[in-house]
């Protein structure tokens, strides 16, 4: 049976994919995002993953996301002025979440702010690149729930994972200790990367350990 988490404003944020590049959906699900968006068109697409992959896939019909049971769990809205914001009040009370398409450049934020914090719903807006993704974290805050990465770049996910935008307590640390590493590794031999790591830290308190220095070194 098809699930699709809901959340409320107090959890982190949560990330939803809608891609048909089979890269980037390994590895999003590889970091554990594995609810996905499908054109109703790319419903062999979304069979096709779900027998090699644990994924959650919801389909787009009209205004309404459908899971593969034909159940609509969620509503899907282009917003592209003030005015059009007044879809949320219009939801069904049954459907707990909201897709939008939303041009927030064009409206102003206090407005849009206004609007998610009066729904109830779990909503969700579609970013193009990770750097969207994390503008729209920061000026929404209070009222997204989470985003939905529209990406055909397997690159993209891997920067919205280090970029912070509070999903799945990903911490300064690890962060740290996969760029560190990823630069490291074409200047210095794993162990002294890690000693380097051990000196670092008694300047920097933040800096991640000596084996998860050498964990990361080896995953890269």
């Amino acid at each position: 049976m098809s699930y699709i988490p809901t959340v409320c404003q107090s959890q982190p944020k949560l990330v939803w994919i809608w891609t048909t590049n089979r890269q980037v959906m390994t590895a999003a699900v590889e970091r554990g995002w594995n609810t996905f968006i499908f054109t109703s068109q790319n419903r062999d697409l979304a069979n096709e993953w779900s027998s090699i992959a644990s994924i959650y896939p919801l389909f787009i019909e009209g205004e309404g996301l459908f899971d593969s049971e034909n159940r609509k769990l969620a509503m899907f809205h282009k917003i592209s002025s003030a005015k059009e914001l007044n879809k949320l009040q219009a939801v069904d009370e049954e459907i707990k979440n909201v897709v939008l398409d939303l041009h927030w450049q064009v409206i102003p934020s206090e407005t849009v702010v206004a609007a998610l914090q009066d729904t109830q719903k779990a909503v969700f807006a579609i970013s193009k690149t990770p750097s969207e993704a994390k503008i729209l974290i920061e000026v929404f805050e209070q009222g997204l729930s989470g985003v939905v990465l529209k990406v055909e770049d397997v690159d993209a996910v891997h920067e919205l994972k280090v970029i912070y935008l509070g999903v799945e307590g990903f911490h300064y640390s690890e962060a740290l200790c996969l760029i560190m590493a990823a630069v490291i590794r074409t200047v210095l031999t794993e162990a002294a990367a890690a000693s380097l790591c051990v000196q670092v830290k008694g300047a920097i308190p933040s800096m991640p350990k000596r084996k998860t220095v050498l964990d990361a070194l080896q995953s890269l």
